[in-house]
Formats: C-alpha cells, sequence, structure tokens
C-alpha cells in the first residue's frame, strides 16, 4: 500500500475515536446536568450576633435577572447588621421554535442543546405554585418548563387566651410554621367592673371601700372522760351433796352450819318414781323454820338462815320403803359490794337463788341496773333497799334488756337482791351511774354520751349573754332523740324539749346575766354520743367607711349586728353580696333603736336603704339569719 494512503487511513481512525470521546463525554455530562437542580439561595455575608433576635430590612434589588443573567436582592439586620444576599437564576429564552425570545426578542441561535441544566424559577409557596426549567447551557434557551405545586400551609394551632381587666387577649388561631400567614385576631381587655367597690373579675378594689372579715365562734370544747367500765365475776355457787336410805318410818338426820347469812335451797334429787320423802329444818334450839312434806325428785324448800347457827336437815319416809336419795343443799354466796364496779357476772344454779350485794352511789340521781347475757325465756327479779329497809325500785319480770332504775343518794349505801325468777341461766347486771355535774362557763361545746335508760348528764354555767342558743350534734343518727331542759336557781324550767336530735336548737331567752344555771340532756330513745353547742349573740362590732364585711352564721335566728357612723352627707346603703347558698334579713336602725329600712330574703343585689344621711349620725345595721347557716358577705356603701 502507499504511504499516503496508510496516513490517511490512520487520520480518519484518529479522527473517528476523538469524535466516539468528545460524544461520550458530552452525554454524561447533559446527563448529569439534567439531574442538578439549582435554585435561588440566600448567602450570609455577615455573621452577625449569635443570639440576635433579627429584625430585617426589606430586600433591595441590586440586579434585575435576565433571560441569560442572574438577579440579585439583599437585606440587612437592624440590631445586629446581618446582611442576607438572595441570587434569581436566569430565566433562559422562551424560543419555543419562534425564531427569537418572546421575552428579550433575541434570535435563536442554531444549535444542538447538547449540554443542559434544571432550574429552579420560582419557588412554590404555600399558596401558589412555582416553576421548574431545564436551559441550555450554550444558548440559554428553555428546553422544557415544568410547574411545582404549592407546598399547602404547614399549620400550628395556638389555644385561645381570655382577656384580663387590664390585658389584651386572643381567639384561638392557626399560624403557618413555613410563612408569614395567621388567623390572629385580638381581643380587647375588659376593663374593671366594679360592685360594692370590688371588680368582679379580678377582685381589685377601687381604692375607696375596704374588706374586713369578723372572727368566728371559736369553739372551746369540754369532753367528758370515758369512764373504766370494772367487771366483777360471780365464782360458782357451792352446792353441798349428799346420799342416804330411808326405810319405812325412819329418820335421817344432818347438820348445816351456813357461812353466809342469806337464802338456802334444800331439795331431794336421785328419787325413784313413786317415792315420797318429807323435808324439815330446824334451828339450834330445836324449832321449825321450814318444811316441805311431800317431796318428790327434785323438789324441796328454800329457807332463810343466818351465818355461823347450826341448823338441822331432817329427811322423813312418807312413801316407799328402802328409798335411796340424793340430798342437795344450794348455799347462799357472801354479799358483794358492787360500789365500784359497772358489771356484774354470774349464773342461776339452783331454784330460788339469791345474790346480795350492796352499793354506794358516788353521785347523786338516777342508778339503772340492766339485766343481760340471759337465756331466752329466762326472767329474774330484782329489789332494791335504803338502809331503812324501805323499797327503793323492783321488778319481778326483768328478762333481757329489761332494767331497774331507782333516784339514789350519794354516800347512802343500798342493799340488791338480785333473785332467780323461772330458770336456770348465765346473767349480767350493768349498773348504769349517773356522772358529777360539770361547770361548763368556760365552754361553748360539750361533747358527752348517754348510755343507758333514765341516765341524766348535768352541766352548770353562769350566763354571759341574756340570750342562749343551744344546738344538738354529734348525734349517732338523725333519729335519736334526747331530753333537754335548762334550769334556773330554782330550778324552774327556762326552756325543755323531749326531741333533742341533730341539728335541733332550743333558745334560752331573758337569762339574768352572772346567775348560774343548770342543763339537763337525759336519755330518751336510745343510748348515743352527742355534742351541744352552746351560742350567744355576738357582741356589736364597729365599723367605718366604704366597706365589705364577711362574717358568718352559726346557729338558726342569729343576729349580727354592726355600727356605722356617716363621715358626710350621704345616702346610706346596705346590701348582700350572697352567701354559699339561702338568704339573709338586713335592717338599719338609727341611734334611738327606731327601724328606718329593712328587706327580707335577701340575695345577691338585696338590701335596706337610708336617704340624707347627716355627718356624724350612727346607725345600727343588724344582718339576721335567715335559711341556711354559712359565711355571707354585705356591702356598706354611700354616695
Amino acid at each position: 500500500m502507499a504511504i499516503w494512503k496508510k496516513a490517511l487511513l490512520f487520520f480518519l481512525c484518529a479522527v473517528m475515536a476523538l469524535s466516539l470521546v468528545a460524544c461520550g463525554g458530552e452525554e454524561a455530562e447533559t446527563d448529569k446536568n439534567d439531574s442538578k437542580e439549582e435554585s435561588s439561595k440566600e448567602e450570609s455575608l455577615n455573621p452577625g450576633g449569635e443570639n440576635c433576635e433579627h429584625q430585617f430590612t426589606q430586600w433591595q434589588v441590586e440586579r434585575t435577572r435576565t433571560c441569560e443573567k442572574d438577579g440579585k436582592k439583599s437585606r440587612e439586620c437592624e440590631l445586629c447588621g446581618k446582611e442576607e444576599v438572595m441570587v434569581w437564576v436566569a430565566t433562559g429564552h422562551e424560543f419555543y421554535g419562534r425564531g427569537e425570545c418572546s421575552v428579550c426578542g433575541k434570535r435563536e441561535p442554531s444549535c444542538k442543546h447538547k449540554k443542559a441544566e434544571t432550574v429552579i424559577i420560582d419557588e412554590p409557596t404555600c399558596e401558589e405554585s412555582g416553576e421548574k426549567r431545564s436551559i441550555c447551557k450554550s444558548c440559554k434557551s428553555v428546553l422544557k418548563s415544568e410547574y411545582l405545586s404549592a407546598l399547602g400551609h404547614e399549620w400550628i394551632e395556638h389555644e385561645a387566651q381570655e382577656p384580663t381587666c387590664t390585658e389584651i387577649g386572643w381567639y384561638a388561631y392557626s399560624e403557618c410554621g413555613r410563612c408569614d400567614y395567621n388567623s390572629y385576631k385580638e381581643r380587647e381587655a375588659y376593663g374593671h367592673d366594679y360592685f360594692a367597690g370590688v371588680c368582679e373579675r379580678c377582685g381589685e378594689s377601687d381604692g375607696e371601700t375596704q374588706s374586713v372579715t369578723m372572727e368566728g365562734y371559736t369553739k372551746v370544747e369540754y369532753v367528758a372522760a370515758t369512764e373504766e367500765k370494772k367487771t366483777a365475776v360471780a365464782d360458782a355457787a357451792e352446792i353441798i351433796v349428799t346420799t342416804g336410805t330411808v326405810d319405812e318410818g325412819g329418820i335421817v338426820t344432818y347438820t348445816m352450819t351456813p357461812a353466809n347469812a342469806g337464802v338456802y335451797r334444800v331439795w331431794i334429787s336421785e328419787l325413784y318414781s313413786g317415792n315420797v320423802l318429807r323435808l324439815y329444818v330446824k334451828n339450834h334450839l330445836g324449832e321449825e323454820v321450814a318444811r316441805n312434806t311431800y317431796c318428790t325428785n327434785e323438789e324441796g324448800l328454800t329457807v332463810t338462815l343466818e351465818a355461823g347457827v347450826e341448823y338441822t336437815l331432817e329427811v322423813q319416809q312418807y312413801r316407799g320403803t328402802g328409798i335411796t336419795y340424793q340430798l342437795n343443799a344450794g348455799c347462799q354466796t357472801a354479799v358483794l359490794d358492787l360500789s365500784e364496779y359497772s358489771v356484774w357476772s354470774g349464773s342461776f344454779e339452783f331454784v330460788d337463788q339469791v345474790f346480795g350485794f350492796t352499793y354506794t352511789p358516788v353521785n347523786t340521781g338516777d342508778h339503772t341496773f340492766t339485766v343481760g347475757n340471759m337465756m331466752s325465756g329466762t326472767y329474774s327479779q330484782l329489789y332494791i333497799y335504803n338502809r331503812l329497809g324501805e323499797t327503793v325500785a323492783e321488778s319481778n319480770y326483768l328478762s333481757n334488756g329489761r332494767s331497774v332504775s331507782g333516784y339514789l343518794t350519794a354516800g347512802e349505801t343500798y342493799t340488791i337482791a338480785f333473785k332467780y325468777q323461772n330458770k336456770l341461766s348465765t346473767v349480767e347486771l350493768t349498773i348504769g351511774k349517773p356522772k358529777a355535774t360539770v361547770d361548763v362557763s368556760a365552754y361553748n361545746v360539750i361533747k358527752d354520751s348517754l348510755e343507758y335508760n333514765k341516765q341524766t348528764n348535768l352541766y352548770t354555767f353562769v350566763a354571759q349573754s341574756s340570750n342562749y342558743t343551744f344546738v344538738c350534734a354529734g348525734a349517732k343518727d338523725n333519729n335519736v332523740d334526747m331530753r333537754f331542759e335548762v334550769l334556773n336557781r330554782l330550778e324552774e324550767s327556762v326552756c325543755s324539749t323531749n326531741y333533742f336530735s341533730n341539728g335541733d336548737r332550743v333558745t334560752a331567752e331573758n337569762l339574768v346575766v352572772g346567775e348560774t344555771y343548770t342543763i339537763r340532756v337525759g336519755y330518751y330513745d336510745d343510748a348515743t354520743p352527742y355534742e351541744v353547742h352552746m351560742y350567744t349573740e355576738k357582741p356589736t362590732v364597729d365599723v367605718q367607711g366604704k366597706l365589705i364585711v364577711t362574717d358568718s352564721f352559726e346557729f338558726v335566728g342569729q343576729v349580727n349586728s354592726y355600727n356605722w357612723t356617716a363621715t358626710a352627707d350621704c345616702n346610706l346603703e346596705v346590701y348582700s353580696l350572697g352567701m354559699e347558698e339561702g338568704s339573709l334579713d338586713i335592717y338599719i336602725y338609727n341611734a334611738n333603736g327606731e327601724l328606718l329600712d329593712y328587706d327580707t330574703y335577701c340575695y345577691r343585689g338585696d338590701g335596706a336603704s337610708v336617704s340624707e344621711v347627716k355627718a356624724g349620725e350612727s346607725y345600727v345595721i343588724c344582718v339576721v339569719q335567715r335559711s341556711v347557716l354559712s359565711q355571707y358577705s354585705v356591702a356598706i356603701q354611700y354616695n
């Protein structure tokens, strides 16, 4: 081959290799540019203060963007001087095959558009769409345009703020986290709303009206001591048992010397049916004391014997021969002093058994002896005798829960006989003892209890006021009634009721200050703890100026009084500011006690008034309990 032909072939191969390399590079670069998105950007030229809450100026346009050149705008923080710069990318020529740009008029060049870049012409906002374009890097022609959807708001919800008397508020509103849009709507401050000189919303005073709170009753309690109940337990009765045999016409004799005086029971047991014996008791002189001439099985006699005296018991055959038997003697127990005991517990172990007691009261008053712990259908007898042997109290048929009451005098010794009635059984005797009279002059609350039938608790007090109100509280339920009475020094009744239960009140009027009175609280239908609250009218309080008086009612019918003196000629108004519930009465009197005006069943805003009050004149304002016991407030205002 000729040399020039070889040179030509080499040249063509080189050209083709360069073309392939060039084509591959352009395609790679174009693909890379096509995937690249460039947008307007902010650029910080000054870092500013680290903790600055920037306040920027309006954007200033330094260069407007064109089809081929980027634009530029900037702004600056007024606090720290930080500058922000925003660059707008060139928009590209809009030829679209028309031969010239529809924006700037430049003629469309001949270009194969091998290199392109994607730019954001307009960023989308929350409400407006944006635009993205693919632009030829060589001729700046727009090859492709695509709209970007609006972003939509990123809502941040804010709760409403109620305005106050002095500060604004706002309604609940939404704020976009991307843009500056919000639905904020301001609410004006309310301003003060004065009633009786005090703003009803915030409680701020108008500067003229003062507030005063009166002291309530301070409870000073008398709490009765709880008595320790001491129990006496009886020993088992002594029963002497012996066996014997008696033939026809025979007599068997026994001797017995009682350790204790009192009632003894002698009876025959273990006797076969059809056999009958005679039983005699004779004293040391051989005199017959008691007899039963027809004793069958379990029959005998009851006899009163003296202690230390020898007696003879004779068992005689009456019917039958070769009679075997058992002779029983139930012995009298020693007399027990119950003065220091509240409960006695024992058993009836043989027929006609009698327990003897002595009792010396500590306090004068009704004492109640109550029977319990007996078998159903069992009855007993109880007798109380004074030192002269006179019967003070008695009952022949005492079953469980029944009692005997007697008025006993402190220091005197009484005798008690507690007897078997119809069945052998365990038995218990509870003694209800009156308490000592207590002086409660230094107290206004009595806490005590009623524990037995006919119990009466006594208290004395020296009157500090002419009127007292006594209120019942603390009973175990509202259905328990007590007897209540107040007596003067002549024991004349000042006030009384037989139905004193929770919430009830009794008023004692026209008492003599300094005189001593007696309170009686008595058992009526059930045992119960209780409280008695003693109230007197509060002393009249001097008040002046424009006031809000806060006070309270502790008992029904209570009257609280206030003295008020005018400092200038004016019109006086006194009205209720309300209470937790219910209403009250308001009365205004002059210094001579003449009623000038009043209003009853006063709710909020209701009250009484006096016109043309003269400076220096004094008035008495009375606030009276009407429907409930509660704290209340009244306004004393003038104009």
